[in-house]
């Protein structure tokens, strides 16, 4: 996670304005929630990852309710994003299903555009695929996690 909750006695930790993304204390199906950090620069999904394959769950917090609401899976391979999920939800929390038109929730294949950058081209439409059927019962944890409404309690220390 690009080292944000590190800290070393001559420098301290990174400010959390700073930071890329906040960890949060919840974990679905054994994978961390990952909060955008605050500096509006940083909401993007994590290119890299400090472990060899982990998936990670991103989310945002709701400003009007203050609620944690998990809006995209990030698969990992060897430290390097493989592929992002973009979850899409109507009114109601339930998840909007695969539609070509990409106004449904989708996954995206991510590689390595030159050496150690990873990235994919914005809007390729040829780059817009349904979800993998594996995820499916990861995706209803996270529908279910949304749908409970965790709201989100800013460490004060």
């Amino acid at each position: 996670m690009g080292g944000n909750g590190s800290y070393s006695k001559e420098f301290g930790g990174v400010p959390e304005a700073s930071r890329t993304h906040i960890e949060t204390e919840y974990r679905i199906d054994g994978h961390k929630v990952l909060l955008f950090g605050e500096n509006v620069e940083h909401d993007k999904i994590i290119m890299n990852a400090n472990s060899d394959s982990p998936t990670y769950l991103f989310a945002s917090v709701d400003k009007k309710t203050g609620k944690i609401v998990v809006t995209g899976i990030g698969i990992y391979q060897k430290e390097k994003l493989s592929v992002s999920v973009d979850l899409k939800f109507d009114s109601h929390g339930n998840l909007i299903p695969f539609s070509k038109n990409e106004n449904g929730s989708h996954s995206h294949l991510w590689g390595e555009i030159s050496p150690g950058i990873i990235g994919r081209k914005s809007h390729d439409k040829s780059n817009y695929f349904p979800i993998d059927s594996k995820l499916d019962s990861l995706i209803a944890k996270i529908v279910d996690f949304n749908q409970k409404g965790k709201i989100w309690k800013k460490d004060t220390n």
